[in-house]
């Protein structure tokens, strides 16, 4: 049980969620697709406090995956308010996700308004979570 796994439980939520749009790995080569929507997938930890006491107990750390998905400028924000809907019916609060034995709880799943983001309009989706990991 490990951050790497709250990781690994919530990244495959979400690309599991994105289905067939493509997704831009952190810090690995991509190439925009200049006609199409794609996404970019954040894994942000938070803090960790002390949840027990003992050199064997646990912490609690939260956090959020910022899932930012991008569209080509002219096409409407339709699309954009169907795919968060996706995302808040898909990262309910209270949805306990698991991977390798490490449970991670979601707290919220909330969307920014859309901006243009250079080449693209772009919505950013805050999935927030906590998980206790142990020491």
């Amino acid at each position: 049980m490990s951050l790497a796994s709250v990781k690994a439980a919530l990244t495959t939520k979400a690309v599991n969620t994105l289905g067939t749009i493509p997704v831009a790995g952190e810090n690995l080569p991509f190439s925009e697709p200049a006609e199409s929507k794609f996404a970019r997938i954040h894994f942000s930890p938070g803090p960790t406090s002390v949840a027990t006491l003992g050199s064997s107990g646990l912490n609690k750390i939260d956090g959020y995956l910022q899932v930012d998905l991008c569209y080509p400028i002219g096409s409407g924000d339709k699309v954009a308010s169907d795919d968060f809907e996706t995302f808040y019916t898909a990262f309910k609060a209270g949805l306990k996700l698991t991977s390798s034995n490490q449970v991670v709880t979601i707290v919220s799943c909330s969307c920014s308004p859309g901006i243009r983001d250079g080449k693209n309009f772009s919505i950013y989706i805050t999935i927030r979570w906590w998980a206790f990991i142990p020491r």
